[in-house]
């Protein structure tokens, strides 16, 4: 979902540059005019797509034990707050933003709520 949000609203990616080059298409075209919305889902919903994931990626895991889903939501968390910071200090590539812990913070904790629920119904 991610690969497809990076291709249809910013082109300019390296993800979204070699799709260009496998199917030989012009690197110009863009499908989304920049707006807020368009910002929001390059800056944002993407990181929270990849903290979504990565509570489930963890659950999966732990062998599916929903007794683990608060350990799970604090090692996603961490997590998320380690690679902004690596890409502050520099180790890894990126740009260091505060907001990114935020919403990919919001995203792990509606997974962990989401598998808290199914637990609760099944």
């Amino acid at each position: 979902m991610g690969a497809c949000i990076y291709f249809i609203i910013d082109p300019n990616t390296e993800f979204a540059q070699g799709v260009y080059r496998v199917w030989g298409w012009k690197s110009e075209v863009g499908f989304v005019k920049r707006g807020i919305l368009s910002t929001f889902l390059r800056n944002y919903a993407l990181d929270m797509l990849w903290g979504y994931a990565l509570v489930f990626a963890l659950y999966y895991a732990n062998g599916c034990n929903a007794a683990k889903i608060p350990h799970i939501f604090c090692a996603s968390l961490l997590f998320s707050i380690l690679m902004e910071l690596s890409q502050w200090i520099e180790i890894a590539e990126g740009v260091f933003d505060f907001a990114d812990i935020v919403v990919e913070g919001i995203a792990e904790g509606i997974a962990a709520y989401v598998l808290k629920f199914f637990f609760r119904r099944r």
